[in-house]
């Protein structure tokens, strides 16, 4: 059986966000440090696998500050209405997964592990110059 893990659109209809609604922290099942950074979670079993909700309260300050920042500048696109709307969808990631044996901290390192491994590529792709092609048109490329 193939494991994975796999982050989820904020609104994605199989996150549950009723357990922090009132209380942020009575809602969870724990913490870890990750970094200089405090992250809060809680579990649940959906028709998909397991989802891990995770919360960053200082992701949540610069999110809600990156928002009311857009309203000031563009009130034509955002709104107080819209703000109250996504307020407590910030500062979370949801993660669904399927391997069962890992822990909650194991599974958030492992998904912030991947940039890593993103960066050390297009890095490699660079040093090698694997990442620029010297075709003239696109059927030549694919070619």
């Amino acid at each position: 059986r193939m494991g994975y893990i796999i982050p989820l659109r904020r609104n994605n209809k199989i996150i549950d966000y009723s357990r922090i609604e009132l209380d942020r922290r009575s809602g969870f099942e724990g913490f870890f440090k990750h970094g200089e950074r405090y992250i809060w979670y809680y579990s649940y079993e959906s028709d998909k696998g397991r989802v891990y909700l995770f919360y960053d309260e200082e992701l949540k300050y610069k999110e809600e500050r990156d928002y009311l920042d857009r309203i000031e500048r563009y009130p034509e696109e955002y709104s107080m209405e819209s703000f109250y709307k996504s307020y407590i969808r910030f500062g979370t990631l949801a993660i669904l997964t399927k391997n069962i044996k890992l822990s909650a901290e194991e599974v958030y390192r492992k998904y912030k592990s991947r940039n890593e491994i993103e960066v050390m590529i297009k890095t490699i792709k660079k040093t090698l110059e694997v990442d620029a092609s010297y075709m003239r048109d696109k059927e030549s490329y694919e070619g």
